[in-house]
């Protein structure tokens, strides 16, 4: 087959055959002469044909060698039916995820008194329930889905939950769909490769890519609420994309995307899955997210050299402790033993130093065991330190305030 050779490979290929054609013609040879029917030269002979025979081996080696160099030099460029061998590995990771998530992914359009609104969501079990926002599905109870393949199907809203910005619906439909499948987020590092997937402005089946820029953080809910342990990526996300899916190149969905910062660039943040779990759990077993209460009404006391000195050497640690101002007579930490005048300073064995990490470690409790009937309370009182066991309470839809607020001089 003939070749044909660029301005740079011509050359270098004439180079490889003038080494291999030198090596050829270069081997040594003896040039000692010898008696033939002396032993001394049959022995002389002997060696002088071992030599001979480990220079031609040498030869044909450097030959091989210099033949093998020129066809490599003389190879034409990949064809096209070449191309797939050409993806590097992050191509054909992001590809193998969006034909594996892609058809999981729908388009959510809600209609309202309001007007019409839209987002995405992400099918995580084969009988119809995916995931999306709270945010996006309001208040409406069913919406209409939109596959993939075209499908239109109505799904009923199963549940909400404000306080994280999730939702679950399940799609009307007599066959199974195609679902993703959940992740862990616990085990997400700072800088893995992230994918998300939605239809942002209306663009169907979209995706962008970044990576995991941060963990662990905090952002206001659309509730007003703070949304706790929220991951941030740099994925370019716009309207339309709340609900979506992201997803590790595993093809495991590891959040659910849920904000953006108007005006910022590089900055999207997303719900873990392993919240997310919880939450469907809560509303398909509940219809509705339980969550834990103290009972407790507190303040927060900066640290002071005064208060500090009289606090065991354990709890010392804190820019803050939290006091016990008053607690419900019916709620669960009076139930526990918790009395006014206690400072809180550890739940579940986690030090508190705010209101705020009481509750995020109770929750944080309640996730990991849905099962626990009782978690610990660590308080100060009169200088040392107890744990007291407090029953898991839900909190209730009114607060518990009339036979307190009675005993107030204004309320009699």
């Amino acid at each position: 087959m003939q070749r044909s050779f660029s301005k740079f490979q011509r050359p270098m290929a004439s180079a490889a055959f003038k080494i291999a054609r030198r090596a050829a013609f270069s081997a040594p040879h003896s040039s000692s002469r010898h008696c033939i029917g002396h032993p001394m030269a049959f022995a002389l002979r002997k060696a002088s044909a071992s030599r001979s025979g480990q220079a031609a081996a040498e030869k044909r080696d450097v030959v091989s060698a210099g033949l093998q160099s020129a066809r490599a030099l003389c190879t034409p460029a990949a064809t096209a039916s070449d191309d797939t061998q050409l993806l590097d590995a992050y191509s054909r990771a992001i590809t193998s995820v969006v034909s594996k998530v892609g058809p999981a992914v729908v388009s959510i359009g809600v209609t309202t008194e309001r007007g019409e609104s839209s987002g995405s969501g992400v099918f995580f079990a084969p009988d119809g329930y995916l995931l999306s926002n709270a945010h996006v599905v309001g208040s409406a109870p069913s919406v209409q889905v939109t596959l993939t393949d075209g499908r239109r199907l109505t799904a009923d809203v199963v549940g909400t939950d404000p306080a994280t910005d999730l939702a679950v619906c399940q799609v009307q439909t007599q066959g199974s769909v195609p679902f993703a499948e959940l992740g862990d987020s616990s085990s997400l590092l700072v800088g893995q490769v992230a994918i998300a997937m939605g239809n942002p402005l209306g663009f169907s089946s979209s995706v962008s890519t970044g990576v995991v820029s941060a963990l662990g953080r905090s952002i206001k809910g659309v509730a007003g609420n703070m949304i706790e342990d929220v991951i941030q990526t740099d994925c370019a996300l716009n309207p339309g994309n709340s609900g979506g899916p992201l997803v590790l190149s595993s093809g495991h969905v590891v959040g659910i995307n849920t904000a953006i910062i108007a005006g910022a660039q590089g900055l999207s943040f997303s719900v873990p899955i392993n919240t997310a779990k919880w939450v469907l759990t809560e509303i398909l077993n509940h219809r509705r997210v339980r969550r834990p209460w103290l009972g407790l009404y507190c303040l927060v006391v900066p640290r002071n050299p005064e208060l500090w000195s009289s606090l065991p050497t354990a709890v010392r640690q804190g820019k803050s402790i939290v006091y016990v101002k008053e607690i419900e007579p019916r709620g669960p930490g009076a139930l526990g033993g918790v009395l006014p005048g206690d400072f809180v300073a550890a739940v579940g064995g986690m030090p508190v130093q705010s209101v705020e990490d009481i509750y995020q470690k109770m929750q944080k409790i309640a996730q990991d065991n849905p099962s626990l009937g009782k978690f610990s309370v660590t308080v100060v009182r009169d200088g040392e330190v107890r744990d007291l066991s407090v029953p898991f309470m839900e909190v209730p839809k009114r607060p518990l305030l009339p036979r307190r607020a009675a005993a107030l001089p204004w309320g009699r």
